[in-house]
């Protein structure tokens, strides 16, 4: 790699890191916007939130529950057997009975039973049924209450007291512990104390859906009085197992539940997120996997004991029109017996749903890195097509990362907020862009437009970094041409007349030079200006200018009929080439600056398109040139020649509108004749060529051959031809 495109690469790596730490800055104020939102957890995107959840929920295949759970259902079925709900309390002891004698585990009855049933049917004898059910030798049966805000019936003073026998005793309290966390109410709605005295413990019903209605957790504890009182569930399965319900708390709250060795996690107020068991893949609409069992089978003897024996079984009303039913994540009809069985569940297989510190750290690093991640790689693009597919990409990577967390990993980890720190993080990068590269596309517009091809300004358009405008060094070819005698054309014409021809040729030639992606540098008069190879890169670029040359010669003989009928004059030019090390950029000041080309390349060629009047020819390129055309364009040498300004000389030669090997092959044998200081034998080697026909170097090299025979050359001549005009 030459010195000048490593210039290049490390102007371009210069402001790439410039863009690149611009695209952090926009990273980090969009990490920190989403961070500040993430503190404040404004509702709106915290339901945005469990609404993400919701959806995974849905889409997922959850694992089959513990085989210890299953629910006994006031159904359809049964209550086309046995008549409307709520039944005599004779038929629901025969229930309980039967499920004793199924050898249920532990019986959890979503019942309550507020007024004794003579009230109703004058059937005492029902009331004394249930309580001998219930009395009966067998699994435990909990019974439950409701706690509510307002009083909906006046309580029996008697039941407070079973009621504080079921209070949780046991507490480890760290220093400061707070439970006020968890949720309080006023009033409880309980079973007759005459019923509720022979149930083996009891629990709340309650349940506490979020705001927008539905329910997603189970709440584990409700405080009542100062003391805190469990759920059903909990209750439920303390039976179950045999071990008492402890809570463990500090200074934010409840932390967790341990029954025994089993430790479960809970938010602060002592909430367990349901992790429910539905699976999408069993059916069109999903269901629930936990077992759920007619009433009625159970009552008639048709349900297989063994799908009851050992198991913890909850007892409730799931048919339309009369069920508790809630709505949740997987179904806007829940039974609430199923939050409560659910529960139990979650526990038993410690399938849990976790909100901790953990899910903390990982929603604040995605926060931080994906916007980063983000900008990062759209700071290396500069399509908004391609600046948009990273942005979907990375967002579906995130969503993917938020499904496997929740699905595989329990972790309810945030969405919305990660999401909004990479949107916004896009969203602005995206505006600076646009309005960036706007101005930026503006500018070079403006700037390239009229002297470059529109292929490179496209191509500008596209990589505008790939532009070096404050300066740099780098390999071009530079084209020099001018009109000849244009000072005696000037004269003669009348100056409109004059425009219009200047007019008329340079916009023909202009086009050429575009055409081969050459850029127009400047007029000077009738002279023009073109570098290859800057602003952009172009292979080939000494090719380019050798054919844009031809092409001008070229069209010029197609055009030159029509200049002498439309303005009266015979139109020649002469064109230079020579390629080499130039300075590039804007140069000029404040008010006005253009971009172009200075150094030795620049001035030379411009020697070079002088040199063209001497030897009388169309195109002259140095030997650096000349190098790189190879055989496909015709070349003969014409000189060694040190050009005015110059301590070197250099070999030049003539670049041939017309290929003529034969005239090419004569005359560098009659140069080389004259360079071997045998200026006779040239003199009729090039008299010879000129026989042929006129030819301009020749009649040059003529007038010199005669010259040095009569004044021969000193002893230190080396056949180099001076220059001394422009």
């Amino acid at each position: 790699m030459d010195q000048s495109a490593q210039e290049r690469k490390g102007h371009r790596g210069t402001r790439q890191f410039y863009r690149v730490g611009q695209a952090i800055l926009f990273a980090l104020a969009a990490s920190g916007l989403s961070l500040f939102l993430y503190y404040l957890h404004p509702a709106i995107l915290d339901d945005f939130d469990k609404r993400g959840r919701d959806i995974v929920f849905r889409l997922r295949d959850a694992p089959d529950p513990p085989p210890e759970i299953v629910i006994v259902a006031v159904d359809e079925k049964s209550v086309r057997q046995f008549g409307r709900w709520p039944w005599p309390r004779a038929i629901q002891a025969v229930l309980i009975g039967s499920l004793k004698d199924m050898g249920a585990g532990t019986i959890a009855l979503d019942i309550i039973y507020a007024h004794p049933t003579h009230e109703a049917c004058r059937c005492p004898e029902q009331d004394e049924d249930l309580i001998a059910a219930l009395q009966w030798e067998g699994a435990p049966v909990i019974g439950g209450y409701f706690f509510r805000e307002e009083k909906t019936f006046e309580t029996d003073p008697a039941f407070y007291d079973i009621l504080r026998e079921n209070r949780i005793r046991q507490k480890l309290l760290q220093p400061g512990a707070d439970l006020s966390a968890i949720p309080e109410r006023s009033f409880v709605e309980s079973s007759q104390p005459e019923i509720a005295v022979h149930f083996d413990g009891m629990g709340s019903f309650t349940s506490f859906p979020d705001a927008d209605g539905l329910v997603r957790s189970a709440p584990l504890l409700v405080t009542y009085k100062g003391e805190q009182y469990p759920s059903l569930s909990i209750k439920a399965l303390s039976a179950y197992v045999g071990m008492e319900i402890g809570i463990v708390a500090d200074a934010a709250g409840v932390t967790s539940l341990r029954l025994g060795p089993i430790t479960i996690p809970t938010d602060e107020k002592g909430r367990l997120a349901s992790n429910f068991y539905f699976r999408s893949s069993a059916g069109t609409v999903g269901r629930d996997l936990i077992p759920i069992y007619s009433a009625s089978d159970v009552i008639t003897g048709e349900l297989d004991p063994e799908l009851i024996a050992g198991r913890l079984v909850f007892v409730g009303v799931t048919e339309i029109g009369i069920a508790d039913l809630v709505a949740t994540p997987v179904s806007s009809a829940y039974p609430g017996i199923g939050i409560h069985a659910t529960a139990a569940a979650n526990i038993l297989q410690e399938y849990y749903l976790y909100h901790g510190l953990d899910t903390v750290l990982i929603d604040v690093a995605a926060m931080a890195l994906v916007p980063m991640l983000l900008v990062i790689i759209m700071s290396f693009v500069h399509r908004m097509g391609t600046m948009t597919l990273v942005f979907l990409t990375l967002l579906a990577a995130l969503a993917a990362f938020f499904y496997w967390m929740v699905t595989d990993k329990g972790l309810l980890v945030s969405f919305v907020y990660p999401l909004a720190a990479v949107a916004t993080a896009y969203v602005t990068f995206q505006l600076y862009f646009l309005l960036g590269e706007q101005r930026k596309s503006r500018f070079l517009t403006d700037a390239f437009g009229s002297y470059v091809a529109p292929a490179l300004v496209e191509r500008l358009l596209k990589d505008p970094d790939s532009l070096g405008l404050a300066g740099e060094k780098r390999e071009i070819t530079v084209l020099f041409s001018d009109i000849r005698g244009f000072t005696n054309i000037s004269e003669t014409m009348p100056p409109e007349r004059l425009v219009q021809m200047l007019n008329h040729y340079l916009g023909e030639m202009s086009q050429i030079v575009l055409d081969q992606h050459g850029t127009l540098d400047k007029y000077i008069g009738d002279a023009i200006m073109a570098l290859f190879n800057a602003p952009l890169d172009i292979p080939e670029h000494p090719r380019r200018a050798a054919d844009a040359a031809l092409e001008m010669m070229h069209q010029l003989h197609r055009t030159q009929g029509e200049y002498k009928k439309e303005y009266g004059v015979d139109l020649n030019i002469g064109v230079g080439l020579h390629a080499g090390d130039a300075i590039v950029g804007n140069l000029g000041s404040a008010q006005r600056f253009d971009y172009t080309a200075i150094g030795d390349t620049v001035n030379l060629a411009s020697r070079l398109e002088g040199a063209t009047k001497t030897y009388r020819v169309d195109i002259i390129v140095s030997e650096t040139v000349h190098a790189e055309l190879g055989d496909a364009y015709p070349c003969r040498r014409l000189d060694n020649i040190q050009v005015k300004g110059k301590q070197i000389p250099i070999v030049v030669f003539e670049l041939m509108t017309e290929p003529d090997q034969a005239l090419a092959e004569r005359f560098e044998t009659a140069l080389s004749l004259y360079l071997g200081r045998q200026f006779a034998d040239a003199l009729s080697t090039f008299n010879g060529i000129l026989a042929d026909g006129p030819d301009g170097p020749s009649g040059l090299y003529v007038a010199r051959c005669q010259e040095f025979m009569k004044h021969p050359p000193g002893p230190d001549w080396d056949g180099v031809y001076v220059a001394t005009g422009k």
